[in-house]
């Protein structure tokens, strides 16, 4: 309240220095008024006359009234503008003050907009452009809506997304400043002063500089047409929608009083309108105090609520005041007793009678790669994972692994990652084909990878690669996995036994298996798609998937057997070179019943071409002659050989090879039958000889409606467990250059979060409209694909935390972060930045190439959420719910919240706390049991600033606060500090183990004395006892979320809830101007902290 106060009297002398300099913009309105053509002349005073007129530099002015209301009203008028698109026309205005107004509405077929022929050289000189505009609320605020436009080879100059202006005149995108929001009138300004080489960008919102950017390039030096409302490309989805009005273009840079004076002619409505919408919040906050009121009647009496009620009644008494002065006092007294009762009232209430759903140990992991021997923290030369990063592993306690990778798995051959490292061959890259990517040595093969989960206590999930294998190839690896040594389900090769072999003898009873990575995604073979061969099959990408079929190529370059990238596929010159058909069928085993009738690409469907020649195929070398231009196709492995010199001629160096060829492949249902078929088998054996059975869960990839509609309607729902989402958030708005724009990346990463969250909720709904048991399976997620960061800070850690809530309460039977580990750098490779990762590798003289030599490793504080969750808490989720919830500004719940129980009775809740400023009390009620004399354990991850990130040399940044005290009350009362996640553990009551009994007369307290002493942790707190004594002792576990199934019993999102450190300052101004008079009231939002 004091830093609120303080804020005030700041904004207060702001204001006043404003007026001073609208005295001075009005002068300057009025000069321009004057020769404006048809607008009329006003009287304007005589000191006038040494002011720059607002007509000077004036290119262009259309304020759309008048008998032709396209006509440019600038005094030269030689640019021209026009419309085009059945969506926008000239319209009257429903608000006072404004005539007529360019209307844009919902997009109908061609995209909708103002064109101004040549109207702009965002590359030459100085610029300004000024508009008022109306963002309409049926616009799309997610997504990038146009306001200002080039054409030809020009950028986007201004653009609005998650209220946020942005301008991309230097081909990237720079947030200049906040919208004021929707429905509602804004005037912005857009100056560019400067060089191409070294030039600034500064945007006005309502007369007020938002910021000044300075830049260095992009800019086009080109006139083109300037677009208002739509992208200039026909495909983009980005029109505006709203009204625009007053629209001037300027050859030179506006100054500041010259932007506030075209602010002032249209200022009293945006004021009117901000007044009202002071009511209308002040009107919402009294129902919302009224409702909260209520709802405490039963709760014991506390003097916050009855300050609350009297603020309630001196509201409504002002409610309808014109003295904005006293609306905005009345405001910002109810905002403070509704905190401090907020503050004092907030109740958890827990039911741990009803268990919504059961989690197991691996519900809470990680997804990790083979590659680059698992990005340095596996050591080729020992064939073991560093001690530094085992032990960051560890106490993370991750539940499962996922592996080989995501997109990096997609051409993983599991077979040539097994047996003794000299024997394995190079794997290929998801995106084979990028620069400098080639073959990838498997070190960190299959068999590491599992014995490093089961010696770590986590669970492997397994992502097979149908891009590479087939349904045989599949069956193997189950039987690999999973079989008993003494048997073999399919014949042919004893998996088992060659695990054996290996070292291996127990089976790693691999449960989870997805088929593929992201395998709806297209784009370019080898850059950026994971479709493979499945889009080269008649029918598509979908029907691929899912059925497999004949893939058919035409001039498809050849590739070497451990290296895919374009460079290998050209002839070196020498003798006997072999080159290998890309996607042929990995080889069959050659023990398999059927291996001889095995190909890996269709008979008569080859042809091989050098330098685009096309040679003859032969079925022996030996027979050909020294100039023949012939090859020899081994159809066991798709090899492709060439002569050498002697017997076949050798293709001239430098010539590409490239090929035409047909294969039959299997699809998901293939796959997951022999996977399914061979599973049954080993249980089989396991039943006849004692041992228990074992489960496995087939998830598809593509994550499609598609997908699971054609699944139902071609009766194979019974061969997918559920589908696999990725649900990634997209780059937040801000960064990391200035306390606005991290308070900008942080509500914005967290409003992206639930966005995603609601698109898997989705997919539920979907997928269980058919088959109740399906689930989302999350194996990668994260704020992605910011490279800044924030990405590394405790941001992330919160926006995990909210993450797994979420994806626990729909139903994912693991939830897995991206990713475990990745280079400590400011940059991102083809995978994405690598600040996702959660443990960071440090060079100290390693090689980020293949991940070889020294690496120093320290966890973000993303690490610390996994080792929280992972420590403490409960197997079996229970509801809970929230008495009532408060919001940020952008709609995002302050609180989330997780609760469970385990076996021994204990109680767990993780709660997130977003509020950024200042700490918050909740208390924790368990229906039926009386808390008095249990202990409560809690563990908070806050750390100094919600931008705090951990280093090498610092990796306690940001580190787990444990604390322990006895509970005085029948409630428990918890402090969380700001932007923290949260554990807490309340102990069973004596004998009660897991069953939750009531105990007996469980008695609320009718006169709590809040001032009564206590001890000195700051972290828990005893209802009515004051801060409990007792020393910090570590529990193992911290935070989490709002779990179980009725977190969200009790809001009420219809009515704004307003925060802690959230204030509201209105300021009446009188100005009586020479000329004219006028009332101009100015108030400025604190938004929430």
């Amino acid at each position: 309240m004091l830093l609120f106060l303080r804020y005030y009297q700041s904004v207060y002398e702001m204001e006043r220095e404003k007026v001073k300099r609208k005295e001075k913009a009005l002068a300057l309105l009025l000069s321009a008024v004057c020769a404006v053509p048809g607008v009329g002349v006003l009287p304007v005073q005589a000191e006038v006359s040494a002011a720059v007129s607002l007509e000077e530099g004036l290119t262009g002015y259309w304020n759309f009234d008048g008998g032709d209301p396209m006509a440019n009203l600038a005094p030269e008028a030689s640019l021209t503008a026009s419309l085009s698109g059945s969506a926008v026309s000239v319209q009257p205005s429903e608000d006072e003050g404004f005539g007529n107004v360019l209307r844009f509405g919902e997009r109908q077929g061609e995209s909708a907009k103002m064109t101004v022929a040549s109207g702009l050289n965002s590359g030459g000189g100085d610029f300004s452009v000024s508009l008022w505009v109306n963002n309409s609320p049926a616009q799309n605020g997610s997504v990038k809506t146009v306001v200002l436009q080039q054409t030809g080879n020009g950028r986007t100059l201004l653009y609005r997304q998650n209220g946020q202006y942005v301008t991309y005149i230097s081909a990237a995108d720079v947030a200049m400043g906040s919208s004021t929001g929707s429905d509602v009138w804004e005037h912005l300004v857009l100056v560019k002063t400067g060089e191409p080489s070294a030039y600034e960008v500064t945007l006005y919102v309502n007369g007020e500089e938002e910021s000044t950017k300075d830049l260095s390039s992009g800019a086009v030096n080109a006139v083109t047409d300037l677009l208002i409302g739509a992208h200039k490309n026909a495909g983009d989805t980005g029109q505006f929608v709203g009204d625009v009005d007053e629209l001037r273009l300027y050859n030179r840079a506006l100054s500041q009083e010259e932007v506030q004076a075209l602010y002032a002619e249209h200022e009293d409505v945006v004021l009117e309108q901000q007044i009202q919408g002071i009511r209308d919040e002040l009107s919402a906050l009294i129902q919302r105090a009224e409702e909260l009121c209520a709802q405490g009647e039963e709760d014991p009496a506390v003097p916050e609520r009855d300050a609350l009620t009297a603020a309630i009644d001196s509201a409504k008494e002002v409610l309808e005041s014109t003295d904005a002065s006293a609306v905005t006092a009345a405001l910002d007294a109810l905002e403070n007793a509704l905190d401090e009762y907020m503050d004092v009232s907030l109740t958890l209430t827990v039911d741990p009678q009803d268990v919504t759903r059961e989690i197991d140990d691996g519900i809470f992991g990680i997804n990790h790669r083979y590659a680059f021997n698992g990005y340095g923290s596996f050591d080729p030369e020992t064939m073991q994972i560093k001690e530094e990063f085992s032990q960051l592993y560890t106490q993370a306690g991750f539940g499962s692994l996922r592996y080989p990778g995501g997109t990096i798995s997609n051409l993983f051959n599991w077979k040539d990652t097994i047996g003794p490292k000299e024997e394995r061959v190079a794997q290929i890259h998801g995106f084979y084909n990028n620069s400098g990517q080639h073959g990838i040595e498997p070190n960190f093969g299959l068999d590491e990878a599992a014995e490093f989960t089961r010696e770590h206590d986590s669970e492997l999930v397994y992502v097979y690669a149908l891009a590479r294998g087939d349904a045989d190839d599949a069956a193997d690896l189950i039987e690999y996995l999973n079989a008993e040594v003494g048997s073999n389900p399919n014949g042919g090769t004893a998996w088992a036994e060659v695990r054996a072999a290996n070292g291996h003898e127990a089976p790693y009873n691999v449960r989870y298996f997805e088929i593929g990575n992201e395998m709806n995604q297209g784009g370019a073979d080898g850059t950026t798609a994971q479709t493979y061969w499945i889009d080269d099959v008649p029918g598509g990408a979908l029907t691929g998937y899912i059925n497999g079929g004949t893939a058919s190529f035409s001039g498809q370059y050849v590739v070497a057997k451990d290296d895919w990238n374009q460079t290998a596929s050209y002839s070196d010159g020498t003798a006997d070179q072999t080159f290998y058909l890309r996607y042929a069928r990995v080889e069959r085993d050659e023990k398999a019943e059927d291996y001889a009738s095995f190909t890996a690409v269709n008979k008569g469907s080859v042809k091989i071409y050098a330098g685009g020649t096309q040679w003859t195929e032969v079925p022996d070398l030996e027979t050909a002659g020294a100039d023949a231009q012939v090859y020899s196709v081994d159809y066991k492995t798709g090899a492709v050989h060439f002569g050498d010199g002697t017997h076949g001629a050798i293709p001239q160096s430098g010539q590409q090879i490239t090929a035409d060829y047909s294969v039959d492949r299997d699809g998901f249902v293939q796959i997951s039958q022999a996977m399914r078929s061979t599973m049954d088998q080993i249980n089989e054996y396991n039943s006849g000889n004692g041992l228990a059975e074992k489960e496995i869960h087939i998830y598809s990839s593509f994550e499609t409606e598609g997908f699971v509609n054609q699944m139902h309607e071609s009766g194979n729902d019974d061969l997918y467990d559920g589908l696999t989402i990725h649900p990634y958030s997209g780059t937040p708005a801000g960064g990391s250059s200035t306390e606005e724009s991290r308070k900008t990346f942080y509500y914005d990463a967290m409003l992206k979060g639930d966005a995603k969250a609601a698109d898997v909720e989705n997919y539920v709904t979907l997928m269980q409209k058919y088959d109740q048991t399906k689930v989302p399976v999350i194996s990668e997620y994260g704020i992605f694909r910011s490279t800044d960061t924030m990405v590394r800070s405790q941001t992330h850690a919160l926006y995990i935390a909210r993450a797994i809530m979420e994806y626990v309460r729909l139903g994912s039977p693991y939830i897995q972060k991206h990713c475990l580990v990745d280079w400590y750098s400011e940059g991102a490779d083809s995978l994405g930045p690598t600040q996702q990762a959660v443990i960071q590798a440090v060079s100290t003289g390693g090689s980020t190439a293949d991940g070889t030599g020294e690496f120093r490793f320290f966890s973000t504080p993303s690490a610390s959420v996994f080792e929280m969750l992972n420590g403490s808490f409960g197997d079996q989720v229970i509801s809970s719910s929230l008495n009532y919830e408060q919001q940020l500004d952008n709609g995002v719940d302050q609180y989330s919240v997780m609760t469970s129980k385990d076996a021994e009775g204990n109680i767990y809740a993780a709660i997130v706390n977003l509020n950024l400023e200042g700490e918050n009390k909740m208390n924790i009620r368990i229906e039926g049991q009386n808390l008095t004399g249990r202990t409560m354990e809690v563990q908070s991850l806050s750390g100094d600033s919600f931008y705090a990130e951990n280093t090498l040399d610092h990796p306690d940044n940001v580190k787990i606060d444990r604390s322990e005290a006895e509970i005085g009350g029948t409630d428990a009362v918890v402090t969380l500090a700001p932007h923290s996640f949260t554990v807490v553990k309340i102990h069973a009551a004596q004998g009660e183990g897991g069953s939750g009994t009531e105990e007996p007369d469980p008695e609320i307290p009718t006169d709590p004395d809040p001032e009564k002493p206590g001890g000195e942790d700051p972290d828990v707190e005893d209802p009515g006892a004051g801060d409990p004594a007792g020393p910090g002792k570590p529990s193992g576990a911290e935070g989490s979320q709002n779990a179980g199934s009725s977190a969200d019993a009790g809001k009420d999102t219809d009515v704004p809830v307003t925060g802690e450190g959230r204030g509201l300052a209105m300021f009446a101004i009188l100005c009586i101007f020479s000329g004219m008079g006028a009332v101009y009231l100015g108030y400025r939002r604190v938004k929430n902290g």
